[in-house]
């Protein structure tokens, strides 16, 4: 993060459903030969300077279906706190250390039939309401199978 009145996406990534955070390209293949695993997560993380005190701002994330280039089905976008107006400073923000506060928080998604064997992509905009802050991520690659 470059100062103490500003803000940034710092991770957005997929895993296997309640796993350590790490990102996975395939989240919902099965640890042993079966069935895909049936949900997957989500994890976004940011860090904002305490100089923002509890400013308003509104979290954007998408999904899109890279294969076949159109928006993922609605239920792979996950609602708040990952989407829609929030505060700095509050609930689920953490101080972590004197004027850094973290966000860090992950969804479990429920894996919709007729989204296998697709490549998808997150992307996250955070923009303040004055429009000051903005920080933009973008998750790696991943297939659902």
């Amino acid at each position: 993060m470059s100062n103490f009145n500003d803000a940034e996406i710092t991770a957005l990534y997929v895993s296997a459903a309640n796993a350590p955070g790490i990102q996975d390209d395939v989240p919902n293949a099965p640890a042993t030969p079966g069935p895909p695993i049936p949900a997957f997560d989500v994890t976004l993380e940011m860090v904002a300077g305490g100089g923002l005190g509890t400013g308003a701002y509104t979290l954007f994330l998408t999904c899109s279906n890279i294969s076949d280039t159109v928006p993922a089905p609605a239920v792979l976008v996950p609602g708040g706190p990952l989407n829609g107006a929030h505060a700095f400073g509050t609930a689920p923000w953490v101080l972590s250390a004197p004027g850094l506060w973290t966000f860090d928080q992950r969804a479990t998604l429920k894996i919709p039939p007729g989204a296998e064997n697709k490549v998808y992509q997150y992307t996250a905009a955070l923009v303040s309401a004055n429009h000051q802050v903005v920080s933009i991520k973008q998750s790696d690659l991943f297939i659902l199978v």
